[in-house]
């Protein structure tokens, strides 16, 4: 196995301690952060040859031969080390003969093992070694990972841990004169928490003696606003512009509609008032909100229902080509199927509040646009029922009384 050995420069000096000990008391600053750098490419080139090693020890079967289940296992045992770093020293040990040029930036001590090991993870999850070795040292190694969680696709299996580990705890203080709230949310859903939220902190006025509340505090009013059903005075100007929030619009956009009294009286009853809208941006199958969460393909599935898709071409040169974008659902269509159906179509649910257009046939298994498809139904059951749970609507539910069915429970409906 060979080595490589680089020369610190003639301008640094080399600490030559009498005793021991690494005396720098008398160093200038500048020489202590070089020596700090020099240090860091000696660890480099030191985790280069584990890698090495440890592919050849794997090749030989090394661990499995001393009871290991893993050479991650087998690693971190034998060397002392975490797991989380053992994981790396595995990933790099593995992937040294289809990534040569981003492990050569390690062993030469260009690259330091952290920037190596999520380089590597940017190529797996799909950009090219010149890519990468080309942008790569733009960004900083936290901005790395950034950009790989970005361009990574995230798996049916992390969308439903992230869903199945939903949770909101409250607790009260002692003498129970407050109380304190936390919990973990899928990011497409905390994205629409925040979103709405927020909206509605920004909206409240400043408080009668000088400026508003903190941001913090405002977000904490307009959760209690939005949990006791109030709105911001500022949100309902008229109830000209609340049939326009109903029906999913700008006010300039509702001002355009044809004016039938019924079918807007209707639609400002029953249609809900838009808050927190979701923007999913979608290339080569990963997917992320505008806030950075990345989401999976339960909440495309949800959005292809009723959203605004638009496409756009990248070209060689960078820059990007607007091509057209649509309604999934168009705006007479969403007040033609509330005016149809009223309320929740679900068997037993006859909410009127938060309803939303869905295709009885979802659009990604062929299902059309056409009116026939399509049902008015609650947020819950749209959402939580459907979406995150997974619940298909039995095929010969009659309209107003649609059934579900559990995955995987063939054609015994459960009712929700």
């Amino acid at each position: 196995m060979e080595t490589t050995t680089t020369h610190r420069s003639q301008t640094t000096r080399e600490p030559e301690p009498p005793d021991g000990e690494v005396r720098l008391g008398a160093w200038s600053t500048d020489e202590i952060e070089q020596l700090l750098v020099t240090q860091e490419s000696v660890v480099a080139r030191s985790r280069a040859i584990q890698a090495e090693g440890l592919a050849e020890l794997d090749r030989r079967q090394v661990a499995t031969g001393d009871g290991c289940r893993t050479l991650g296992e087998w690693t971190a045992a034998r060397l002392d080390v975490s797991p989380e770093t053992a994981a790396r020293l595995v990933q790099l040990a593995h992937s040294r003969s289809e990534r040569a040029l981003v492990l050569d930036r390690l062993m030469t001590g260009a690259w330091s093992f952290d920037r190596t090991v999520e380089s590597d993870r940017w190529v797996v999850a799909g950009a090219t070694e010149a890519d990468v070795i080309e942008n790569g040292p733009r960004f900083d190694v936290s901005g790395l990972r950034s950009r790989v969680a970005h361009t990574r696709r995230v798996t049916p299996s992390e969308e439903a841990a992230a869903f199945e580990g939903r949770y909101l705890v409250f607790q009260q203080s002692i003498d129970r004169t407050r109380g304190r709230l936390w919990g973990e949310l899928p990011g497409a859903d905390c994205e629409r928490v925040e979103q709405s939220l927020a909206a509605t902190a920004d909206a409240f006025p400043a408080l009668p003696d000088g400026p508003q509340s903190a941001r913090a505090q405002r977000m904490a009013d307009a959760l209690v606003a939005h949990c006791t059903g109030q709105i911001p005075a500022e949100r309902l100007a008229t109830s000209r512009e609340l049939g326009a929030y109903a029906a999913g619009l700008h006010t300039s956009d509702a001002l355009q509609q044809p004016s039938d009294t019924k079918l807007r009286e209707h639609s400002d009853t029953h249609l809900p008032i838009s808050a927190g809208r979701l923007s999913v941006f979608v290339d080569g199958g990963a997917a992320h909100t505008a806030g950075g969460y990345m989401v999976g393909e339960s909440v495309i599935h949800e959005l292809l229902c009723d959203a605004h898709v638009e496409y756009t071409a990248l070209i060689a040169t960078g820059g990007a080509i607007e091509v057209g974008g649509r309604n999934t659902v168009t705006v007479r269509q969403r007040r033609r199927i509330a005016h149809r159906d009223k309320a929740c179509g679900a068997d037993g649910c006859t909410s009127r509040h938060r309803l939303e257009v869905h295709h009885r046939l979802p659009r990604h298994l062929g299902g059309t646009n056409h009116d026939d498809n399509l049902v008015l139904l609650c947020w819950y059951h749209h959402h939580i029922v459907i979406h995150r749970h997974g619940f298909e609507i039995t095929p010969d539910s009659p309209p107003g009384r649609l059934r579900f069915t559990r995955p995987g429970a063939g054609s015994q409906p459960q009712r929700e």
